[in-house]
């Protein structure tokens, strides 16, 4: 898909493909392209799908014209205003998964809406392009019609100077379009570009809060499993020193037992008594040494995911200031670029408003010169005839006088308007 936008893009340079009727303009496959938001939607489905994303992730070879990163490079270099460095960056940052979310997504597509070459400037621009040759070519009209000194060589003369006149004044139009254009577009992107640096700063103090939250609760849990430890130790002490107890009453008991041969019968009822106490007492100590170690198994699980949890979200925060660098950066470059635009564009318009004036007034000098000639001509015309012939012409020199040639301008050197 991407690679055949591409090639769309540049048959559409070459003034080929389809192109269609918008109000006073024509628009290309390019104007289209930029005017729709099919760069963003297609963008946005590789950031959100993981299977698409890793084809992505590292920028082509030099060598690389044909995978599907390298065309996706291509066509971004070809719709993006700003150089290759500007949003590779930005486009790493979102191909590496850091920014998962519909919120992470939709600012990565506001982004490259804000670095996209603006549809109306680019027709603008190519109708500038047409009108400059069209004036060169008015010009060298002008100069090869400048030997001959016929009148219907004079008359094609003035139609070509008045068409040439109307060309630069088209070109005027179009530049102070363009200029009120760029202005506007760099307002609202401006804009788009403040909210977004807006909402990743409110993402990452949401993000400082829960890391503090996620340490203090980290805390409180160490905290509880030492306790824990402390007390079970204890319980465990005693059990010892219980047990201790009963294996000397065990002791104790034997040997009464093999003193006293006639409390036999007492001294074994009382031996099994004890034994069972041990059997008991063995039983619980064992309870309770396999709750003590769940117990513990359990906080060292909750402490664990506490800091991985911990950990991918320092992770995301990082992303999201590089992010924030990144939209930084682009402004001010967006910035930068549309103001020597616009110098250059003044510039432009200040040399085109003094050749102007310096080609309507030769006009009207050369004009001015000629309808004399032709009036002395025909006074002449006028003495050395009968008064019949003088008024008939008197009408011819009213005729000459409606259809009198400009001189040629060829000889000025004006600027390119484009």
């Amino acid at each position: 898909m991407h690679k055949s936008w591409v090639q769309s893009i540049i048959a559409a340079s070459n003034k080929e493909g389809p192109r269609v009727v918008s109000g006073e303009h024509e628009l290309g496959f390019k104007e289209m392209f930029l005017q729709s938001r099919a760069l963003e939607h297609s963008i946005e489905v590789i950031v959100s799908e993981p299977s698409l994303r890793e084809h992505y992730m590292d920028p082509p070879t030099p060598d690389d014209k044909t995978s599907a990163v390298a065309c996706l490079y291509e066509l971004l270099s070809k719709t993006l205003a700003f150089p290759a460095a500007q949003w590779q960056g930005l486009l790493r940052v979102a191909m590496s998964g850091g920014l998962p979310g519909e919120d992470q997504t939709a600012w990565i597509t506001t982004a490259i809406t804000a670095m996209k070459m603006d549809w109306s400037e680019e027709v603008l621009y190519s109708e500038r392009k047409e009108l400059a040759l069209r004036a060169e070519f008015l010009k060298q009209e002008l100069k090869q019609l400048e030997t001959g000194g016929t009148d219907e060589q004079n008359r094609k003369r003035v139609d070509t100077s008045s068409h040439l006149l109307r060309t630069y004044d088209a070109v005027r139009q179009n530049l102070q379009t363009s200029q009120a254009q760029r202005d506007e577009v760099r307002h609202l992107r401006e804009q788009d570009l403040q909210g977004l640096q807006q909402q990743i700063q409110a993402r990452m103090a949401g993000l400082q809060s829960f890391a503090e939250s996620c340490t203090s609760q980290q805390k409180d849990l160490e905290g509880e499993l030492n306790q824990s430890q402390d007390g079970i130790k204890l319980q465990l002490q005693h059990m010892d020193e219980v047990r201790a107890g009963i294996d000397k009453e065990i002791d104790e008991l034997d040997e009464r037992k093999r003193q006293l041969r006639i409390e036999l019968d007492t001294v074994s009822r009382q031996l099994d008594e004890a034994r069972m106490k041990q059997k008991q007492h063995m039983e619980n100590c064992d309870r309770q040494r396999a709750e003590f170690y769940n117990t513990k198994s359990a906080l060292k699980e909750k402490l664990d995911a506490a800091s991985a949890d911990g950990a991918a979200k320092a992770k995301e925060k990082e992303l999201l200031d590089q992010t924030r660098q990144l939209i930084e950066e682009t402004g001010s470059a967006l910035q930068q670029t549309v103001r020597e635009q616009t110098e250059d564009l003044k510039q432009k318009q200040a040399e085109f408003q003094s050749h102007f004036k310096l080609l309507l007034l030769d006009h009207l000098r050369y004009s001015e010169g000629r309808a004399k000639e032709l009036q002395a001509e025909a006074q002449k015309a006028v003495e050395a005839q009968e008064p019949a012939s003088g008024a008939y012409m008197e009408s011819i020199l009213f005729t000459a006088g409606s259809t009198l040639p400009c001189r040629p301008v060829a000889h000025y050197v004006h600027p390119d308007p484009t």
